[in-house]
């Protein structure tokens, strides 16, 4: 976990969760722990303006899978001066009180996931709509770019068929695990 602290983890609770936001790292080549030790930094920034940024979960190049912040917390993944249509409507215009935030680790810039980071994302994503008690939609699976207008995650943003793809094959994965196929 994140240390709390104002700029990654306040500490705050979520209101609820209605969905997931799929995110990059924007930095290729990283691993999961890099990109979590970077969120955690943000404590001794001396900068301004100060950056504010976390994610619940960071899915590393191997699949690993490390947890930043709880569930029940907020964590700074989503957040902007304003919001597209459908985040104003669905989230509430606080989409970091309603979305669970996973940051992908990608080799290159292109920012397209790796395979076993692409097959982890696709059980942790599944596993978490049957916990959260939600189903595969557009209205619970988000990416930044459907929130704020952010080109990310890159690649399933200037991609759009693969983007179709990965929510049919985390729908698919998510049908197995609930016994409809």
């Amino acid at each position: 976990m994140l240390d709390f602290n104002t700029y990654s983890r306040p500490g705050s609770k979520m209101l609820d969760i209605r969905g997931i936001a799929i995110h990059w790292v924007a930095n290729p080549g990283t691993d999961a722990m890099d990109n979590r030790n970077y969120f955690n930094s943000l404590q001794n920034q001396a900068t301004v303006p100060r950056r504010y940024a976390s994610s619940h979960e960071i899915i590393g190049p191997d699949g690993e899978v490390v947890i930043c912040v709880p569930r029940d917390e907020v964590a700074f993944h989503a957040g902007a001066k304003s919001y597209k249509l459908n985040a104003q409507v669905h989230l509430d215009n606080a989409p970091n009180r309603h979305l669970y935030g996973i940051e992908v680790c990608h080799p290159d810039w292109s920012g397209k996931f790796g395979v076993k980071t692409y097959y982890a994302l696709l059980d942790r994503v599944s596993d978490l709509l049957i916990e959260f008690g939600l189903e595969p939609s557009r209205y619970t699976l988000w990416r930044h770019y459907d929130v704020t207008g952010k080109d990310c995650p890159k690649y399933y943003v200037q991609t759009p068929g693969a983007w179709d793809q990965l929510i049919n094959d985390i729908t698919y994965r998510y049908n197995v695990k609930v016994g409809n196929v």
